[in-house]
């Protein structure tokens, strides 16, 4: 490479089929100076216009199920622990991907 390109931001764009990638791949290149690493995006903001949205679904008996049903798991005594370990984690380490971005 030239000196002339040196110095010039890169960016890398790694497009993959969902959950074909490796989270310890990503992990290890978050590691990467002035590297920002995101898993998933589009499909976090296809979940905040779908199902984090509370107008969404409204009046369908499937979508009104469904929410029961998550709202139940959520108060799952394994879920809440596992939960609380990874807010711990999100507060220990200023690298891993906040969701709320995406909100």
């Amino acid at each position: 490479m030239d000196s002339e390109h040196v110095n010039k931001p890169l960016r890398v764009f790694l497009w993959m089929v969902p959950r074909t990638n490796s989270v310890a791949f990503l992990k290890c290149l978050s590691f990467v100076d002035d590297t920002e690493v995101w898993l998933e995006p589009y499909l976090s903001c296809l979940m905040n216009e779908t199902i984090n949205n509370p107008n969404w679904g409204k009046g369908i008996p499937n979508v009104k199920q469904f929410r029961a049903d998550l709202e139940e798991f959520t108060k799952n005594e394994e879920y809440v622990a596992l939960k609380h370990l990874e807010e711990k984690k999100e507060k220990e380490y200023d690298n891993i991907w906040q969701p709320n971005i995406f909100k």
